[in-house]
Formats: C-alpha cells, sequence, structure tokens
C-alpha cells in the first residue's frame, strides 16, 4: 500500500512538472514574438 502511495504522489508531481514546463514553453513562445493559436 505504501508503495502505491508513493506512485500516486510521483504521478501528481510528473503532471505538475509537465503543466509547468508547458506554460514554460507557452511563455517564450509569447516572448519570442507572438501567439500561434
Amino acid at each position: 500500500e505504501d508503495n502505491q502511495a508513493a506512485n500516486e504522489k510521483d504521478i501528481q508531481e510528473g503532471e505538475t512538472n509537465l503543466r509547468k514546463g508547458a506554460d514554460e514553453i507557452k511563455g517564450r513562445a509569447e516572448q519570442s514574438g507572438g501567439k500561434k493559436m
């Protein structure tokens, strides 16, 4: 059970990091000349 809780925490941290990375990429794209939507 402890192992599953640790895995779920890792997954949540991974998703948070993915979202942060996507936000950083979006911010850089906007700075470097416009929003491509």
